[in-house]
């Protein structure tokens, strides 16, 4: 989905065919035992950007995304210079949550 909206990454400097999956199965250090952490991660010029890629955007869905970004911020050991939503479809909640949130939003459409 990430090459649907190569040019609106490609805008923030992010390169889609260089973006990586991260997957992080949790100790209980940060988060809770047996946890999956998984979020697309694009790392480059020193910068670090978290992706989230969701069809549609829901409310539990951007909560999620900000609260596992500060997870794997400190398994990185690193602040993430930019959180990016992308979505085909985004309700207008979600988007005006993502954006209190600091959350960039990539999206095809908003359902009012």
């Amino acid at each position: 989905m990430l090459e649907i909206y190569k040019h609106a990454l490609e805008e923030r400097g992010i390169e889609p065919g260089r973006v990586e999956k991260f997957v992080y199965i949790d100790d209980g250090r940060y988060y809770r035992p047996g946890a999956r952490i998984e979020v697309d991660v694009y790392i480059h010029d020193g910068k670090t950007y978290l992706l989230e890629v969701k069809p549609r955007a829901e409310l539990e869905d951007v909560e999620w995304f900000y609260e596992k970004a500060q997870i794997v911020e400190k398994i990185l050991g690193r602040k993430a210079d930019k959180l990016i939503i992308v979505a085909v479809n985004i309700d207008r909640e979600e988007l005006e949550r993502a954006e209190k949130l600091g959350i960039d939003a990539i999206y095809g459409a908003v359902i009012e």
